[in-house]
């Protein structure tokens, strides 16, 4: 068997192919390869903070109510990315979430601005509801701490006169 003498091409993370501003998820600790949860929960975090910069500050459109990014959970392949929101005014919710899934394409390709990844996942909105059912359940512990029968009176009914 005969090798080919011609030498490799050496290929390392963080090569000057990216353009000025891009982070590289995987060369931004020191070129090391993360473990798979480790470098998804990187990747989920970095775009939820981009994601919400780009909505607050370059979707222009007027009918988009205030919106929160609240999470972004990206799939294992990288093919879509469900983008959890809150809207404030809550008779909004289903045209600003109209607005940002029609807006998603926009913010994929400014989001492949700032990020280098091997696929830029499609963004999927979806309205978070646990932002409103965590107020729910407040409302319902602030109105039982209001109605609450002292335990100690509630202790001596339950026991049987002797």
């Amino acid at each position: 068997m005969s090798y080919s003498s011609a030498p490799r091409k050496s290929t390392t993370r963080g090569s000057s192919t990216r353009k000025s501003g891009q982070r590289s998820v995987v060369a931004q600790h020191g070129g090391s390869v993360l473990p798979a949860n480790s470098r998804m929960h990187k990747i989920n975090e970095i775009m939820h903070r981009d994601l919400a910069k780009i909505i607050s500050q370059e979707c222009k459109d007027p009918r988009l109510g205030m919106v929160t990014v609240t999470g972004v959970e990206v799939s294992k392949d990288l093919s879509v990315a469900k983008v959890f929101v809150t809207v404030l005014e809550a008779e909004k919710t289903e045209q600003s979430l109209q607005i940002l899934n029609s807006a998603a394409g926009f913010c994929r390709s400014r989001l492949s601005q700032q990020i280098t990844l091997r696929k830029m996942p499609a963004l999927r909105f979806i309205y978070d509801k646990s932002v409103t059912t965590g107020c729910r359940i407040n409302s319902i512990f602030s109105h039982m701490e209001n109605n609450v029968v002292p335990e100690s009176s509630t202790q001596d009914e339950n026991k049987d006169p002797q």
